[in-house]
């Protein structure tokens, strides 16, 4: 029998595509926007999200199953249009990765002021770093923020141009990788959806390592399009070898870059086995390479203490509730289609005001689910189930939220959702699609780019995010700020604080500071601004008479630092010189401090922390600052060797501050008991009287045996007065 001719059903020739858009849209929309009760919880709210969705999905394939997508080329309107008819949007969306761009947020992250601090120092004093902070951080970011602060120099300008430049080199990436996979009318498609689509733009505004993961992860799929399109034998190898050595290369930059190299090994080993070709020669040609480059890495993490990290993110093991395990991947769900409370994507780099994919991106997305679901291609459903398992594992696995971990997902989406705006469009009469979706792409980019410069930014300075900032620094900033519009560069010294492992003001003066850019004259500045804990104030106002000082609040029960702006003129030059050297040596301790890592000795440390004596000696301010933190660092780690440094330093100056003296006098104390225990009397004597000069009530603590004081008193003669206890019992 011959083929019947299409019939159209008024201006569609199938409802089908149109109703499973429809009612995904507006689920999507009420999530998203709508006014939920007050008394429903945020996890009452995703379960109830996750149940509707299921059961509409479930009745959409039940009663308006869709039909297997026509092979005539729902796209082919596209490859009609000229090139340059693409160099527009291309421009806007280059524009809007740059924006704004020292103003989309109105101050660094903790996480961001990290990294800056880290490429600062390597561009200062080129000494390289396996592994940076606590969270154990390889180095590839870092190495580029740092080549780039030396090309360009340092500000806050530069630690955002970074992740904006890498956000823009994704884009012709897309482009290369969809034109190897996708035929000639699916490439503009995808690319588009990546020039404007939320989670790309907002991604590269974040100054951490993910914006070059993103890059890194793009690249490595382009390189194994160009490998599953190899034509010979010869170049399928040499691509194999490439393919590799950019997958290892990935650990360079975050550790859980085994999920892309886990996901892209499936697609290595799927495409080999597909296409027939020889696995002894291919699987050692990709194997080998990646493994050889990160052998190196990987001798370093094995160094003690480097898994910490990673074992204090992981829910395995922690002893956390189920419901926990349970209800931490479904707010990454939600994170993505519907947007989660702003106190937890703000400390999560998640959306705010709905969810990475809007209403109409969510839509297309289950709609191309729906059709990897039809009987047609149920066969070859396991591949993409699996990839999306693999993308999707730390969000299972891991205790916080945290969107970053899951974004390796972001590529295998938007392939879902161009797929889905094909299956929509072969509903509708060939005239009619390009202007559909010219339509509904406007309206997506529309609704992204005003959520991003709108709700997104201006969550950037609400209250919440000063959780994950320091308002104080940007304050200083600011007065710092006048100063150099007024008289020019000036001295910035901001390491004194104990607190200084937030190098957020560092970055934004080191334009104008002459304290630490070799590129300006300390002589010619011509004013001071210092950041200090807020109890030197007074003493620091009696030193400075003529600097205006101001208490920087982060709340009304917190003054933590007080904030002078002083004239250099009338100042002593060597002094100053003094100030600054010091300045400098603390910013080495801090950034030793902030790369030690846990569970290992901090000898190191207190190593430093001696050196740095002979910068402070003689300054009673600068000797202030340093004994608030060795007096911390002593405590927690008495051992003779200590002792034998501390015994040989005098205090003369740091007794004059009030605040001071019960710390010294705890210290001293501690070292006296831990000298007498080990029987040297000498030091513990010395010690004793130390902390006896701070007041009489700081002599021998009370808990100390009578023996080891009767030891200690008869050096020069003296008993122990107090009253000897009646072993016997009292007579009744």
């Amino acid at each position: 029998m011959a083929p019947q001719p299409e019939t159209r059903r008024g201006f569609f020739t199938d409802w089908n595509p149109l109703v499973h858009f429809a009612v995904l849209f507006l689920i999507h929309s009420f999530f998203s926007y709508g006014v939920f009760p007050d008394s429903l919880s945020f996890h009452h709210k995703i379960i109830l999200e996750i149940l509707v969705l299921v059961l509409s999905l479930v009745l959409l394939a039940r009663f308006f199953p869709l039909q297997p997508l026509s092979k005539k080329g729902t796209l082919s309107f596209l490859t009609d249009l000229p090139w340059w008819a693409w160099l527009v949007p291309a421009l806007i969306a280059v524009f809007l990765r740059f924006f704004r761009l020292t103003s989309f947020s109105p101050w660094p992250l903790f996480d961001e002021s990290l990294f800056g601090f880290s490429a600062l120092d390597l561009s200062r004093h080129g000494e390289g770093r396996w592994f940076y902070s606590l969270a154990q951080i390889p180095p590839l970011y870092i190495y580029g923020l740092s080549f780039l602060f030396r090309a360009g120099g340092v500000s806050l300008a530069a630690l955002w141009f970074w992740p904006a430049l890498l956000s823009t080199l994704s884009l012709p990436l897309v482009f290369l990788t969809a034109r190897r996979l996708f035929p000639k009318n699916g490439v503009w498609l995808p690319t588009f959806l990546w020039a404007f689509g939320f989670w790309p733009l907002l991604e590269g505004r974040f100054g951490v390592e993910y914006p070059l993961f993103v890059f890194w992860e793009l690249l490595t799929l382009y390189l194994w399009a160009v490998f599953l399109n190899s034509k010979t034998p010869g170049f399928r190898i040499l691509s194999a070898v490439f393919f590799g050595l950019c997958v290892g290369t990935g650990f360079y930059i975050v550790l859980t870059w085994l999920v892309v190299a886990v996901t892209t090994g499936i697609l290595f080993l799927a495409a080999v086995i597909e296409k027939g070709w020889p696995k002894k020669i291919l699987v050692p040609a990709f194997f080998v390479p990646a493994f050889l480059v990160t052998l190196p890495l990987a001798s370093a993490f094995h160094q003690s203490g480097h898994a910490s990290y990673i074992q204090n993110s992981l829910d395995i093991g922690m002893g956390l509730p189920l419901s926990d395990l349970f209800l931490n991947p479904l707010s990454y769900l939600a994170g993505i289609f519907w947007g989660i409370p702003a106190s937890l994507a703000l400390g999560g780099y998640g959306p705010v005001s709905a969810g990475f994919l809007n209403p109409i991106l969510g839509a297309f997305l289950f709609l191309g689910l729906t059709g990897f679901l039809d009987k047609q291609n149920r066969p070859s459903l396991f591949l993409p189930l699996l990839i999306s398992a693999v993308c999707l594992s730390p969000a299972f696995l891991t205790k916080t939220l945290e969107f970053y971990r899951i974004i390796q997902i972001l590529p295998f989406l938007f392939i879902l959702v161009s797929k889905g705006i094909e299956i929509f469009l072969s509903g509708f009469p060939a005239p009619a699609r390009p202007w559909i979706l010219t339509t509904l792409l406007l309206l997506s980019s529309v609704l992204d780019i005003t959520r991003l410069l709108g709700p997104q930014s201006r969550s950037a300075a609400s209250p919440e995010v000063w959780k994950f900032k320091s308002i104080e620094r940007m304050v200083a900033f600011q007065y710092a700020q006048v100063m150099n519009s007024k008289f020019g560069p000036g001295l910035v010294f901001t390491e004194f604080p104990e607190d200084s492992f937030d190098s957020s003001l560092m970055i934004a003066t080191y334009p104008f500071n002459a304290a630490l850019n070799p590129a300006l004259s300390p002589e010619k500045a011509g004013w001071i601004c210092l950041l200090a804990d807020i109890r030197f104030q007074p003493y620091l106002k009696e030193r400075f008479p003529d600097g205006r000082w101001y208490t920087l609040v982060l709340d009304k029960a917190n003054q933590s630092h007080t904030w002078g702006i002083v004239p250099t003129k009338g100042q002593d030059r060597n002094t100053l010189e003094k100030w600054r050297r010091a300045n400098e040596g603390f910013w080495g301790l801090s950034f030793q401090v902030l790369n030690h890592v846990e569970g290992e000795s901090r000898q190191d440390i207190l190593e430093r922390l001696f050196g740095l004596y002979s910068l402070v000696q003689g300054d009673s301010i600068l000797e202030g600052f340093y004994w608030t933190r060795l007096s911390k660092f002593l405590c927690s780690e008495v051992n003779e060797r200590n002792a034998a440094w501390l015994s040989t330093i005098p205090v003369p100056h740091a007794r004059n501050f009030d605040f001071l003296r019960i710390e010294l006098a705890t210290m001293y104390q501690k070292y006296g008991a831990a000298m007498a225990r080990v029987k040297k009397y000498p030091q513990a004597r010395l010690f004793f009287d130390r902390a006896a000069s701070f007041g009489p009530e700081y002599g021998l603590p009370p808990a100390l045996s009578r023996h080891l004081k009767n030891l200690l008193l008869t050096k020069k003669g003296e008993r122990d007065p107090s009253p000897r206890k009646d072993p016997r019992p009292p007579t009744p």
